[in-house]
């Protein structure tokens, strides 16, 4: 999903994999439409996580880790490439880790 030449986003359409986005504090955030638009782009059959933490700033947690944003990579790759079940409790479910957390914002499409 990348902006193209004339500021298009290209690519969710083509999408056929499930997709995480992880964005920084979407308060703070000034692409935080273009990141949505990207969204909603991604077909609704597609399994899809977008999650911002909201004490993570534009760099995200890389210059200073905050364990919790790397967990919640960590699970979503986890859950995609292993197939790890317990991973999903951190997006889903009644005991969604990151549901609870008031510091997180997440919306999930086909997570099951």
């Amino acid at each position: 999903m990348v902006g193209g030449a004339e500021g298009r986003l290209d690519g969710g359409q083509r999408l056929t994999i499930p997709g995480g986005n992880f964005l920084p504090a979407v308060r703070r955030t000034q692409g935080l439409a273009a990141a949505e638009q990207c969204y909603k782009a991604l077909p609704s059959t597609l399994t899809v996580l977008k999650a911002s933490l909201n004490t993570v700033g534009h760099t995200g947690a890389y210059p200073m880790p905050d364990l919790r944003w790397s967990s919640a990579v960590l699970a979503w790759l986890d859950l995609q490439l292993k197939g790890d079940r317990q991973a999903m409790g951190m997006f889903a479910g009644p005991d969604c880790a990151l549901c609870k957390d008031p510091d997180w914002w997440i919306d999930t499409r086909n997570i099951r």
